[in-house]
């Protein structure tokens, strides 16, 4: 989860970076922001279901 988090901001870093040294292409801005949004939806689902794992859990356990 925190290699995850952590290329996550590499990316968001390099990003940002490109768009203030460099010009580039609006095919590859695009690529580049649908890039960053996959990894988003890969950590909410990474934490979705780590959270439905522990209330699995929490619902076998007798009280």
């Amino acid at each position: 989860m925190i290699e995850i988090s952590d290329n996550l901001l590499m990316n968001s870093i390099y990003l940002s970076e490109n768009l203030n040294t460099e010009e580039i292409s609006a095919a590859q801005y695009i690529e580049k922001i649908r890039r960053t949004c996959i990894s988003h939806l890969i950590i909410i689902f990474i934490k979705l279901s780590k959270l439905l794992q522990s209330l699995n859990l929490a619902q076998k356990t007798p009280n």
